[in-house]
């Protein structure tokens, strides 16, 4: 196959480092080379991390769960989405929060040293603030000698030997198209213009995702996103959405949180920020438990928050984490309603403003019929220690009447980021 140049890729490279735009890639199975591409200069400008991750239990490691399929779509986007997770947070240690993030995920099976009945293709998903992109590209396999009928031991091991170099030459050839695949990828939700494909002979004829470029003899990637489901764009709300982009009506008779399985973690998320999911991390591994995060379409104060709003928040959770969306279920006690005894993760202002008689037009009464409430609904709250007013408080500082206390247990934690001074700082840009 004939590539493009050398001298294309390093531009478009440059372009991308001179883009605000930050990187990181977990590959798996199919490498040529992409790291070395991106490893030029300025590239500690845009590249976050890159992890070859070829084991299963790395994999394992880094979803938080083993995938019924290593090599599919969907261990592509949740690879994709997991490293703009680690994106997000090493942004926010190098201080650039405000810039944009791209998260690759790349597995796929090409060709070895042993024949597989499968197909030979790969699955390059990317992750964004404003979506999920995925596509999959079948390659050709190597054309080999077939065995004759009557061959002799120096004869056998020279056709072999000739099979290992073809399947070797033919596997990397696959390895530099699938990078320069996920390249454009990059480059295309980074606006940059893609390095073109004149060659497409290593591919099979079903390539849906390539279209002709600015010449007829050019090819470049189209459309690649992944879109919701027409059914929660239209209306998000009473639905959950699982990491395998699974929509559950939660109005349906079956659907029951089971406290024994799940926790709730209700907030605004505007935006989602790497501290939201480490909290979620630290907690399912202390439990045992699955985090569900959880919007309520209605503010206390902002009334309706809009469905254009809910989907672009819920974007940020796609093919990551559970995220649920409520209707009218603002205050705590609400959400108790809506499912009793499953417990909910808070920080500790939460629980302070939960407590402060000036939200209750009955004062010391609203607050003692809110608790009340609650240890009759047997919900339980796991309380993060937040700075408040310069303070760092604990649950242990929180004023819990004594009676309640066995309601409220404190999560050793402290991630001191918050979605309103990230929403700032995106502001003052």
């Amino acid at each position: 196959m004939q590539f493009p140049s050398d001298q294309a890729i390093r531009q478009a490279v440059k372009a991308l480092h001179n883009a605000p735009h930050l990187v990181y890639i977990y590959q798996t199975g199919v490498t040529g080379g992409l790291c070395q591409w991106l490893w030029t200069p300025g590239a500690s400008r845009t590249i976050m991390g890159f992890n070859f991750i070829y084991p299963q239990e790395s994999q394992d490691e880094v979803l938080g769960h083993t995938p019924d399929n290593y090599c599919s779509e969907l261990n592509a986007l949740q690879l994709a989405a997991a490293a703009r997770e680690e994106a997000t947070r090493l942004a926010h240690k190098r201080k650039l929060s405000t810039h944009p993030v791209i998260g690759i995920g790349i597995t796929g099976a090409v060709s070895t040293d042993r024949v597989r009945r499968g197909e030979d293709r790969v699955h390059i998903a990317a992750a964004t603030s404003q979506g999920m992109h995925v596509f999959t590209v079948v390659f050709l396999k190597p054309v080999v000698e077939e065995a004759p009928l009557v061959e002799d031991e120096e004869a056998r091991t020279a056709r072999l030997l000739k099979e290992e170099e073809i399947r070797a030459a033919h596997r990397l050839e696959e390895g530099k198209l699938a990078d320069l695949l996920a390249l454009n990828q990059i480059l295309q939700l980074a606006g940059i213009d893609q390095v073109p494909l004149s060659d497409l002979s290593l591919l099979s004829l079903s390539t849906p995702y390539l279209f002709s470029g600015q010449y007829a003899d050019e090819f470049t990637l189209g459309d690649t996103e992944v879109k919701l489901a027409d059914v929660y764009q239209t209306n998000s709300v009473d639905k959950m959405l699982s990491p395998a982009g699974e929509v559950i009506d939660i109005q349906t008779d079956d659907f029951r949180l089971d406290p024994d399985e799940w926790i709730r973690f209700p907030g605004s998320f505007a935006p989602l920020h790497h501290g939201h999911e480490e909290m979620a991390e630290m907690l399912e591994r202390q439990t045992g438990k699955r985090v569900v995060f959880e919007i309520s379409a209605t503010h206390p104060q902002k009334g309706f928050i809009g469905n254009e709003e809910i989907l672009r928040r819920v974007s940020q959770f796609r093919y990551r984490w559970n995220v649920l969306v409520t209707q009218g279920a603002g205050l705590y006690v609400e959400k108790a309603e809506l499912f009793p005894g499953v417990p909910m993760l808070i920080g500790a202002d939460a629980v302070l403003n939960m407590l402060n008689e000036k939200y209750y037009s009955d004062g010391a009464k609203g607050v003692r019929r809110t608790l009340e409430r609650l240890s009759e609904l047997k919900t339980r709250f796991y309380v993060v220690g937040r700075e408040v007013d310069g303070q760092f408080l604990t649950r242990d500082d929180l004023p819990i009447p004594p009676r309640f206390a066995a309601l409220f247990l404190d999560v050793s934690c402290r991630n001191d980021v918050s979605s309103s001074q990230i929403r700032a700082q995106q502001q003052g840009c």
